[in-house]
């Protein structure tokens, strides 16, 4: 359901990782250029290991998942494929002020990102649906709906 919500919101190519390799799946979209930017987003151990180690020469990695715990990372294949690793920072107030006048003059439709919406009561199994990989990739929280 990621991947379907990636496409709805312009991605041009996705990527189940289980039967293609990212790496893979770059390497043949971007005809023979070599770096690519990757965001890591998930937060789980291992993860940005698994970039260092996979990622082509030149790439540009930001990072803003991470585990509370920390994780090991492979500084020196990093270096050694020139690796720009950028830990959070996040953009800039211009940014989130483009950001937001796109979404309220509808240039830019959020829709398929909503996921779907519950009340209170309905918390406990929307973080249930949510850890689900085909689970929504967003849940709103209304109380009192």
């Amino acid at each position: 359901s990621r991947r379907a919500t990636a496409l709805a919101m312009g991605a041009d190519v996705v990527v189940d990782p289980a039967e293609v390799s990212p790496y893979e799946a770059w390497r043949n979209a971007a005809g023979g250029r070599a770096s690519c930017v990757v965001f890591e987003c998930v937060g789980v151990p291992g993860v940005l290991d698994s970039i260092i180690k996979g990622c082509e020469r030149g790439t540009r990695i930001f990072s803003v998942g991470g585990p509370p715990e920390g994780d090991h990372l492979h500084t020196l294949t990093a270096k050694r494929k020139g690796l720009n690793i950028q830990f959070g920072g996040g953009p800039s107030m211009d940014h989130w002020d483009e950001a937001f006048r796109a979404v309220c003059s509808g240039g830019l439709d959020v829709g398929p990102m909503l996921g779907h919406t519950v009340g209170l009561d309905g918390v406990p199994a929307a973080l249930d649906a949510a850890r689900d990989a085909n689970g929504p990739a967003r849940i709103i929280v209304v109380p009192g709906s």
